[in-house]
């Protein structure tokens, strides 16, 4: 029997798919070599965790008394694959490449009470069974009436299903104990070998039965073809009774070549997102409109001041001019607030662009996470630089950078920490495989603390040597202006919420897509949909931010730095009880623990999303209403 060999990557062809605007339709590009294998070549499925959409707990695949190897062997993991709870494990199920099986028996296994009891619930609660061969993840192909692909895909297959004997009212479980594997390759440069481009899976319930034919014993379900399997009844779950896993396995050649050979996780629906994105459109030429409209009409009354006698009378540029450095409350917490959305916003955007450029495929398991946090560390160098610049713009200088600097390193990551500390509690209590040991925690807290927080003590010492305070271009009062009397509209918490709508709408169906996604734990394709949103999200909180903010100033209210920094991270509000209602209504999570999970994982990203979205808003106000400075007359 021959064996599996290694062979040279193919050129990478990354740069040549810039997803900006169909960014699912390239495929993402691995980055390890292929494994060729002839013909006889041992295939090993490994199995991985079974995760479910009502529970959002992944439990190991032998959590359930399914057919286990003598010894269990785990493949080891890389940090970010720990945070994730994803591993693998070896199992019973082995091919021969080329080599096709019909109702193979992989083992028998006779149920007690407690682990028919397992089975039951496990269906009960919507289990999905993982497996991988050659890094690719066993999908479900499901027919589709879509017009540009017959099937979309599942990851995963169910345990089992709930189901009525005819005349019967009381349910039954039952469940798939037979599965028939495609396996899909492709015939690549080298003489007589051949790449694993796909691994597909249908699962039945066979309720297998024993009977001698032609002087030989075997199963009766075996002899029918597969689209008939169904006429030996289905194998239901109960207490004494043996259950008989078996499997097929096929081989398909196919023309899908080994560096895009996951075009089978891209989900073809790319055509919902054109309307999403038309009305994005609208409301940013509606904003612009808004504003140049709004400008138009302050620059007219700014052309008629003349006198310094009508300071007091002063409207528009002017008193912009005037305030836009004037004093604010807790400087120190808004300059780590500004510096950890920069933090974000850096992480997001290259995440972002490096999964649409293919760079980030689901295939090499973990690599999105790693990504992340790299780009989160060096992110860190302008976190720290923006915290003490804004600091010496507030008070004209940084005497304790060190101070704000650290505060901005440790802030949100620690909250995160203790977020996630909290949920693998509560995994290890549900003898989950995605709790982290208390060892590994401690050791991910100092691996931690030496990596996130030096780049920002750098970016803050870089940014108190090299920039010069940034002072007021004129001088403002101490005590605040006397304040007229608002309108009711115009109260400071209900401009806010109404200026949080915007920032909704613009990405309001890329979030529900990525939600889903995430949340029925399928791989996420349409990065290149998701960074036009994300673009679409920063002109929407600008355009915005500066609306509000600028007509407050122009109006004598000189209290704009948290005012300019809240408008936009208020959509929040809105994502976070969407998030909520998705969670409890759309996926029917009721169990305390789980909710817990997705409380903690919805709260992690909503923080992040408002101290994003506050972030671009302040910063687009605050360097508008400097620029305008040049423009306008002043007293």
């Amino acid at each position: 029997m021959g064996r599996a060999r290694y062979h040279q990557s193919p050129p990478l062809s990354a740069f040549i798919c810039l997803l900006l605007l169909r960014g699912s339709l390239c495929s993402y590009l691995s980055r390890v070599a292929p494994i060729s294998y002839h013909k006889g070549d041992e295939l090993s499925v490994k199995v991985s965790k079974m995760t479910s959409t009502t529970t959002q707990i992944p439990l190991s695949y032998y959590s359930l008394p399914h057919c286990r190897p003598e010894r269990i062997v785990e493949t080891p993991q890389n940090l970010a694959q720990v945070l994730q709870g994803d591993y693998s494990q070896n199992s019973l199920y082995k091919f021969k490449m080329l080599e096709s099986e019909r109702c193979k028996v992989v083992c028998r296994v006779k149920l007690d009470a407690k682990s028919a009891m397992e089975f039951k619930e496990k269906i009960e609660q919507g289990y999905y069974a993982n497996m991988i061969l050659d890094d690719l993840p066993v999908v479900v192909p499901i027919i589709t009436h879509d017009e540009e692909s017959s099937y979309i895909y599942k990851l995963g297959f169910k345990v089992g299903l709930i189901g009525h004997y005819v005349g019967v009212p009381e349910k039954s479980h039952f469940i798939y104990n037979h599965l028939s594997f495609t396996v899909k390759y492709n015939r690549d440069i080298h003489p007589n070998s051949t790449n694993i481009v796909g691994f597909e899976v249908k699962a039945f319930s066979v309720h297998h039965r024993e009977a001698k034919w032609g002087g030989r014993t075997g199963l009766i379900a075996c002899e029918l073809n597969e689209q008939v399997l169904h006429l030996s009844g289905p194998q239901e779950v109960k207490e004494d009774e043996e259950i008989i896993f078996t499997y097929n396995v096929k081989f398909q050649e196919s023309d899908v070549k080994w560096a895009s050979r996951d075009p089978y996780l891209v989900q073809n629906n790319e055509h919902v997102y054109w309307f999403p994105i038309l009305r994005s459109l609208v409301v940013i030429i509606v904003l612009a409109f808004k504003l140049g409209k709004f400008m138009l009409g302050t620059l007219r009354s700014d052309s008629k001041l003349e006198t310094p006698d009508q300071t007091r009378e002063e409207t528009g540029g002017t008193s912009v001019n005037k305030d836009v450095c004037s004093p604010m409350r807790s400087p120190s917490l808004f300059c780590v607030c500004i510096g950890t959305g920069v933090q974000v916003f850096g992480m997001v955007l290259g995440t972002l662009i490096l999964a649409g450029l293919g760079f980030l495929t689901p295939l090499i398991r973990g690599r999105l996470v790693t990504t992340m946090f790299l780009l989160w560390v060096f992110a860190g160098l302008f976190a720290g630089y923006t915290s003490i610049w804004l600091h010496k713009a507030i008070q004209g200088s940084a005497a304790s950078w060190t101070i704000i600097s650290l505060r901005t390193a440790v802030a949100f990551p620690a909250a995160v920490f203790v977020i996630f500390s909290a949920q693998s509690t509560l995994l290890g209590l549900e003898k989950s495989p995605a709790a982290i040991p208390v060892w590994t925690m401690v050791k991910l807290f100092i691996f931690g603390s030496a990596t996130l927080i030096p780049p920002v003590i750098l970016g803050g010492y870089i940014g108190f040597k090299k920039t010069e305070p940034q002072k007021p271009p004129n001088p403002t009062s101490e005590l605040p202006r006397v304040m007229p009397g608002q309108p009711l509209f115009k109260h400071p918490v209900l401009v806010a919420l109404v200026g949080g709508i915007f920032p909704y709408v613009a990405v309001e169906a890329e979030v529900f897509n990525f939600l889903s996604s995430i949340l029925h734990h399928q791989f996420y394709s349409s990065y290149g949909f998701l960074l036009l949103a994300f673009f679409f999200l920063a002109i929407t909180c600008s355009l915005t931010t500066i609306l509000i903010c600028y007509n407050r100033l122009s109006n004598d209210n000189r209290s704009w730095w948290w005012r300019a920094f809240v408008p936009a991270g208020s959509s929040t509000i809105i994502f976070l009880l969407f998030a909520i209602y998705f969670v409890l209504v759309k996926l029917l999570v009721t169990k305390p623990v789980s909710v817990a999970l997705c409380l903690g994982y919805i709260l992690i990203a909503v923080s992040a999303y408002f101290l994003l979205t506050g972030t671009i808003g302040f910063l687009a106000c605050f360097w508008f209403s400097r620029l305008i400075n040049s423009t306008f007359k002043t007293d």
